[in-house]
């Protein structure tokens, strides 16, 4: 339904940051279904933050399946990444730094990175979080890291070029 109503704005011309999951490509594990039931028996929603998401995900996923759903999870996004979809971005930001067993933080300042300098909300926070975290070489590495990954998405090829010259003004009428 989420999915359904972004696209409906997009295709009035709004620009929508799309927070759906997508089509999954598999059903709902059984657990999972048990343990949204039980989210809304005991407080009558599902929580909506990435807490409350790494808290249900560890609720529900044995720990020895923790890394296949992070991994399955990561290749959606990665598909919407190549799309060119900003929300994703921020996925994939947030999915590196949370939600794998062991947090890879440079995965994370770069995607955070791309979504500062595609203006995505939020970014600039997190990056500054992950950029405290990170040893200075590792930091370093993961900004030149971030650039060439920039330049080579499709979010670089939306950008307008810094370098490109402005139209030639009209000439002047006597």
């Amino acid at each position: 339904a989420v999915s359904q109503r972004a696209k409906a704005l997009r295709a009035e011309g709004r620009e929508v940051i799309d927070l759906g999951a997508g089509e999954p490509d598999f059903g709902t594990p059984a657990a999972i279904i048990e343990a949204a039931k039980r989210a809304l028996e005991e407080n009558g929603q599902i929580g909506r933050s990435a807490d409350a998401m790494i808290a249900r995900l560890e609720a529900v996923v044995l720990p020895e399946q923790r890394d296949a759903v992070v991994d399955r999870i990561a290749a959606r996004i990665e598909g919407q990444i190549a799309e060119g979809r900003r929300e994703a971005v921020m996925k994939f930001g947030i999915l590196n730094a949370e939600l794998r067993a062991e947090p890879d933080l440079e995965a994370a300042y770069v995607w955070f990175s791309v979504g500062r300098a595609i203006g995505v909300i939020g970014a600039q926070e997190r990056l500054d979080k992950v950029a405290d975290a990170l040893e200075p070489e590792a930091l370093q590495a993961a900004q030149d890291k971030a650039v060439a990954v920039f330049d080579a998405s499709a979010f670089a090829r939306a950008q307008p070029s810094p370098t490109a010259e402005a139209p030639a003004a009209a000439p002047a009428t006597p």
